[in-house]
């Protein structure tokens, strides 16, 4: 233990371990602290900053209300992504839209069932158009 303090002593720059008065532990000298402290995580979610531009929120309304009357298409994630022009880099934003347009109203969906755009059978989550009530109330103005 002993000679671990002399060689520290004529060693500042060592990589050996030391600790700050108050007990925590402290870098060596000249070593720089890992990439992702110097970066703030992000929340996950609406909030973050990686989300979907306004352009494609309305591209992917469009999409969803665009069903010809008295019809409504669903469709999968990846096959609303592909209607609406959304980047694959983008799918966790797509679906935090459509569940914060599920929420609001705007839109329905369920777990699993026949995705319209490809005809095919999914246990993913399919999206269609507003409800039925809201497509009366814009006819009826």
């Amino acid at each position: 233990m002993e000679s671990d303090h002399k060689y520290q002593a004529a060693h500042p720059l060592s990589m050996a371990r030391r600790v700050a008065p108050e007990g925590a532990p402290i870098r060596p000298a000249g070593s720089c602290p890992p990439v992702w402290l110097l970066v703030p995580p992000l929340p996950f979610g609406y909030d973050s900053a990686a989300m979907l531009s306004r352009a494609q929120e309305a591209r992917v309304r469009a999409t969803l209300w665009s069903s010809p009357a008295g019809t409504s298409q669903t469709y999968c994630l990846e096959h609303l992504a592909t209607a609406a022009k959304i980047p694959s880099g983008h799918m966790s934003d797509l679906a935090v839209f459509v569940r914060t347009l599920h929420e609001r109203g705007d839109s329905q969906r369920r777990f699993g069932g026949f995705c319209d755009a490809d005809q095919h059978v999914t246990r993913q989550t399919l999206v269609w158009g507003p409800p039925a009530r809201l497509i009366s109330k814009s006819l009826a103005l």
